[in-house]
C-alpha cells in the first residue's frame, strides 16, 4: 500500500513539472542556471539571495527579519508594529532579491502562495530606479482587497512590464485571471492564498515576454522600447492605501500567522542552448569574397552543424572542374571552422571560379554528402601592390630634382626647395589601402591637403593638423620606373603639380596626365640624400640654405614674399623688356612687396647684382 501510495505521488509530481515548462524552439534546450535557482530545503543561500531593504510608500518598512528560509520555503511575512501610529510606518515585511541577473533569452517561473490580506504578493524582474530601469511583472497578486473596488484581485495575475528612460514610462499589462485556466486544470478558479500556484515568464526576445500560469500561457505583453538590462529576480510583499492596488492592509490581519505570510515552495530558472541531441547536420560558407588575388593558398571560414563527428570538404573549382579540395574533421556540436586550400599552381586570372563545400560521414566520398554548400561567380586578380611602404621619405621633382617641403615660415604651404636634411622635407607615408595614404610631415607634423576641399586646377596646397577626410588624403599611381604621380582623394582626376614647373615653386592641383612633367614624383627613403649619406651632406646643404634668397609664393597674384635679404638691399622687377616696373630698398630680412597692380605674365626680380630671379604673375 506504501508503495503504490509513493508512486501516486510520484507520478502527480511529474505531470505537475511536466506542464509548467513552456516548450524550447526547434534545436534548443532549456539549461538551468543554478545561481537563479533554488528548491529552499536549506538554510537562506546568501551566496544567490540578498534582501535590499529601500520601502515604498508609507506605511510600508522592510525589514531583514521579516524574510528568511525554513522548513522548505523561502518566506515573507507581514507584522504590525504596535507602536507606530496609522500615519507611520506600521507595515513590518521584507524583499529578497537575487545576486545573479539574467537577461533573454530565458525562462523563470517559482511555485508560490499568497498572504491572505490586502497587499501585493509579487515576484518580479528589476534592473534599475523609479526614472531609469527595465521591469518585468510575473504576478503582483492581492488576495484580500480592503477597498471593495477590485472584485476580480484574488485570482488575478496582475503582470506587467515598465520600461522607464529619463523619467519617462512605457508601460503594458496583461493582467490574466486563472478563472480562465483549461477546465482540466485543477488550479482553475482556485484563489491565490488558497493553494501553490506556479508561475513564469519566458522572456523570448527584446520586445516580448509570454507569461505562464499553473502551465499555461497566460498572457503576452510586447514592447516599442527595448529592453536593454539584465536584470535581477525578486519578491516582495507590501501595500498601500489606494485603489488600484486592492486598498490598505487591516493592522489586525497581520497578527494572524496563518495569513500573514507568503511561500515561495522553489524557483527555477533557464537559459536556451543548442539541443546538440536534434542536431541536423549542414554546413554553409561565411563572410566568404567573390573576387580573390592570386596566391598558392585560400582559407575558408565554413559554419557547421554536425549531429556527430563528421569530415567537412571545400573545393576551388574553375568553370565546374576541381583544381584542389582539403578536408577537416570536426566533432558533434555547432560552430565553425577554418579549412585552407593548398593549390598546386597559382591561379590565373580571370572569371569563372567557383567554391563548394560539404559535409559528410567519416571515411566516405562527396557521394555520400549530407549538406552542400557553392560560392559561384568568383574572379581571380592579379595581387595587390603597395606601391610605398610605411615609412620615411622625401618628395623630389623627377623635373629639377628640388623637393617638398611645408613650414610655418610661408604659412605651411607646400612648395619646393633644393635638397637638404631638414625634417620639413622630410614626410611620413601611411598607407590606409588601396595605395591610398596620409602624407606627414616630420616637421611640423602636418597632414598634407588641398584646402577647403577645392578641386580645381591652380587649388594651393598646404598643411593641416589633422588626416580624416578625403581631401587629406594621397592615392599613388605608378607613372614610370620609380616616378609616381600623386592625386587628392577627393578629386582624382587631379594631380599634384609644380606651378609652371619653376624652380621654389608653389605646388598645386592640376589636371592630371602621366606625360606632365610636372607632377611626376620621386619617393625615395630619407636615409639616403643625392645617393649620398645624409652626414655626408649636412654642412653643405645647410649653408646653401642659409645665404640663399628664398621667393615665394610663386606664381603669386597678389604678393611676393622674399626671405634672406640685408637692410639697404636693393630690390628691382623688371618686364622682359628690361623696363624697370619696381624698386625699394630692404628695411629688413623679410620684405612683401605688391604685384597686384602688374599685368599678367613673366617679370625679373634683381637683389643687388645678383642673378636675376624669375616671377610668373598670375
Amino acid at each position: 500500500m506504501k508503495t503504490n501510495l509513493i508512486l501516486v505521488v510520484m507520478l502527480l509530481f511529474l505531470c505537475n513539472k511536466a506542464i509548467t515548462q513552456p516548450i524550447a524552439p526547434l534545436g534548443k534546450k532549456w539549461k538551468k542556471i543554478e545561481t537563479l535557482s533554488d528548491e529552499f530545503n536549506k538554510d537562506f543561500d546568501e551566496k544567490k539571495w540578498f534582501k535590499p531593504l529601500w520601502n515604498y510608500g508609507k506605511p510600508v518598512n522592510m525589514k531583514a527579519k521579516n524574510s528568511g528560509v525554513s522548513n522548505g520555503y523561502l518566506w515573507i511575512k507581514a507584522t504590525n508594529d504596535t507602536t507606530k501610529g496609522d500615519n507611520e510606518r506600521w507595515f513590518e515585511t521584507s524583499r529578497v532579491q537575487s545576486r545573479a541577473k539574467i537577461k533573454f533569452p530565458m525562462y523563470t517561473e517559482c511555485k508560490m502562495i499568497t498572504a491572505h490580506i490586502s497587499a501585493y504578493n509579487t515576484f518580479w524582474l528589476n534592473n534599475g530606479d523609479i526614472n531609469n530601469r527595465d521591469e518585468i511583472d510575473i504576478v503582483e497578486n492581492n488576495s484580500r482587497p480592503s477597498c471593495d473596488c477590485q472584485p476580480d484581485f484574488p485570482w488575478q495575475m496582475n503582470s506587467q512590464y515598465f520600461i522607464a528612460k529619463n523619467g519617462k514610462t512605457e508601460r503594458n499589462k496583461g493582467n490574466f485571471d486563472n478563472r480562465n485556466l483549461p477546465n482540466n486544470n485543477p488550479l482553475k478558479g482556485v484563489r491565490w492564498n488558497e493553494d501553490y500556484h506556479t508561475v513564469g515568464a519566458w522572456w523570448i526576445d527584446k520586445n516580448t515576454v509570454q507569461f505562464y500560469l499553473d502551465g499555461h500561457p497566460a498572457g503576452k505583453v510586447v514592447s516599442i522600447q527595448d529592453f536593454t538590462r539584465e536584470q535581477h529576480l525578486i519578491w516582495d510583499l507590501w501595500t498601500e492605501e489606494a485603489n488600484f492596488l486592492g486598498g490598505l492592509a487591516k493592522r489586525n490581519h497581520l497578527n494572524d500567522n496563518k495569513i500573514n505570510t507568503m511561500k515561495v515552495d522553489w524557483v527555477h530558472t533557464y537559459e536556451l542552448v543548442d539541443n546538440t541531441s536534434l542536431l541536423s547536420d549542414k554546413v554553409s560558407f561565411k563572410d566568404t569574397p567573390r573576387t580573390i588575388y592570386q596566391k598558392k593558398e585560400y582559407s575558408f571560414t565554413v559554419n557547421y552543424t554536425a549531429s556527430t563527428e563528421r569530415e567537412i570538404v571545400v573545393g576551388i573549382y574553375k568553370d565546374n572542374k576541381w583544381i584542389a579540395s582539403a578536408l577537416e574533421k570536426v566533432t558533434k556540436g555547432k560552430s565553425s571552422k577554418l579549412v585552407t586550400v593548398k593549390l598546386p599552381v597559382v591561379l590565373a586570372t580571370g572569371n569563372g571560379y567557383s567554391y563548394k563545400s560539404h559535409i559528410r560521414p567519416l571515411n566516405t566520398t562527396w557521394r555520400e554528402a549530407i549538406s552542400n554548400d557553392e560560392v559561384n561567380n568568383v574572379t581571380v586578380v592579379t595581387p595587390f601592390k603597395q606601391l610605398v611602404p610605411n615609412g620615411s621619405y622625401f618628395i623630389t621633382s623627377n623635373l629639377n630634382k628640388q623637393r617638398l617641403l611645408a613650414r610655418a615660415l610661408e604659412s605651411h604651404s607646400a612648395r619646393m626647395h633644393d635638397p637638404a636634411n631638414f625634417d620639413d622635407q622630410k614626410w611620413i607615408f601611411k598607407h590606409l589601402g588601396n595605395n591610398i595614404y596620409t602624407i606627414k610631415n616630420q616637421g611640423t607634423k602636418r597632414f598634407l591637403e588641398v584646402p577647403n576641399r577645392k578641386c580645381i586646377n591652380g587649388a594651393n596646397v598646404t598643411t593641416w593638423r589633422s588626416a580624416s577626410d578625403n581631401h587629406q588624403k594621397w592615392k599613388i599611381v605608378e607613372n614610370g620606373n620609380g616616378v609616381y604621380g600623386l592625386k587628392p582623394l577627393h578629386c582624382k582626376n587631379l594631380g599634384l603639380d609644380i606651378s609652371d614647373g619653376a624652380i621654389d615653386a608653389n605646388v598645386q592641383i592640376w589636371d592630371y596626365n602621366v606625360n606632365n612633367n610636372h607632377q611626376k614624383w620621386m619617393i625615395t627613403g630619407t636615409s639616403v640624400v643625392n645617393n649620398k649619406s645624409i652626414s655626408e651632406n649636412n654642412s653643405k646643404s645647410s649653408l646653401k640654405r642659409v645665404e640663399k634668397l628664398l621667393f615665394f609664393p610663386n606664381p603669386s597674384k597678389e604678393k611676393i614674399v622674399i626671405l634672406g635679404l640685408k637692410k639697404g638691399d636693393e630690390i628691382s622687377i623688371y618686364d622682359l623688356q628690361g623696363k624697370k616696373v619696381k624698386a625699394l630698398k630692404s628695411n629688413r630680412k623679410k620684405e612683401e612687396i605688391i604685384i597686384s597692380d602688374l599685368s599678367q605674365g613673366i617679370y625679373l626680380i634683381k637683389v643687388n647684382n645678383k642673378p636675376p630671379y624669375k616671377l610668373i604673375k598670375k
